[in-house]
């Protein structure tokens, strides 16, 4: 069961948002826990992302794990977090983005927990501590 994304459709070039419960929930948890400018940052990151997965034949072809993608993209800078609970004093803003990624995903209670396994969620902190977002879709198939 697929719940309505909180992002509309880009009809021109045929690109939505897997529409999922974790999906929703980690849009909600940055917008929460983010400025405006880096929450609409991580939205447009999620639709580039899906735009080049749609439209080159490598990523195509590869059949990436778009949940996982729009996830790594919706989180990735979560290291600029203004709730300083969520933040280390030591680590590198992508490592904390990670970190939170990955305790979001875990901590996530919702419909499709069962889902999200320890190497599925450890692509999702690789592809934000290491910026691979684009290395990220060669390793995360469906």
């Amino acid at each position: 069961m697929s719940s309505p994304s909180p992002f509309p459709t880009l009809p021109k070039s045929k690109i939505t948002f897997p529409s999922s419960p974790i999906t929703t929930a980690a849009f909600t948890y940055t917008k929460h826990h983010t400025s405006e400018a880096v929450y609409n940052h991580c939205a447009r990151s999620a639709y580039f992302a899906l735009l080049l997965a749609r439209k080159l034949p490598t990523l195509a072809a590869a059949k990436p794990d778009l949940e996982a993608v729009v996830l790594a993209c919706v989180l990735h800078d979560m290291g600029w977090s203004h709730n300083k609970a969520l933040l280390s004093e030591f680590k590198r803003f992508e490592v904390d983005g990670a970190d939170i990624a990955r305790g979001f995903i875990r901590e996530y209670d919702g419909a499709g927990k069962e889902d999200w396994g320890e190497g599925r969620v450890q692509r999702v902190w690789d592809a934000i501590a290491r910026k691979a977002f684009f290395f990220f879709f060669f390793f995360s198939f469906t």
